[in-house]
């Protein structure tokens, strides 16, 4: 497996707790304002209790984004993991926590996906940034 060129970072809130809301909110904002890759920023819904601002960072952007996400997320819980075909993997055995573990569902997650991260191409990002030939 080679090395990653991409990372999620989960924050994880409950939609109907306004402060949590406001407090993940908040830590979009200021890593936004932190790294340059600001197009890589998207808030999904993970089930009905939980939404995730989620970064795609880079390697390069990944000791900056951690560094600061384990100093300030309070107490909302955050799951980084590496993005690779192996989606169920990334988001358990080569996962990491900040905060309190959650319990995850991990039914829609692949043992491994036909594509090497083909996640979110049109950010250029990562596996899909423009090389150099």
């Amino acid at each position: 497996m080679s090395e990653p060129k991409e990372f999620h970072f989960h924050v994880y809130f409950h939609a109907q707790n306004s402060e949590e809301v406001a407090a993940a909110l908040n830590i979009r904002e200021k890593i936004i304002q932190r790294s340059n890759e600001s197009k890589s920023y998207t808030a999904v819904p993970l089930s009905n209790v939980n939404y995730v601002p989620r970064d795609m960072g880079t390697p390069e952007s990944f000791a900056n984004v951690y560094g600061w996400m384990a100093l300030n997320h309070g107490d909302l819980s955050v799951l980084v993991h590496p993005l690779t075909r192996y989606e169920k993997r990334d988001h358990t055995v080569h996962a990491a926590w900040l905060g309190q573990r959650q319990e995850l569902n991990l039914s829609s997650l692949r043992d491994e996906a036909p594509d090497e991260c083909a996640q979110y191409p049109e950010l250029k990002m990562g596996y899909h940034a423009e090389r150099n030939q």
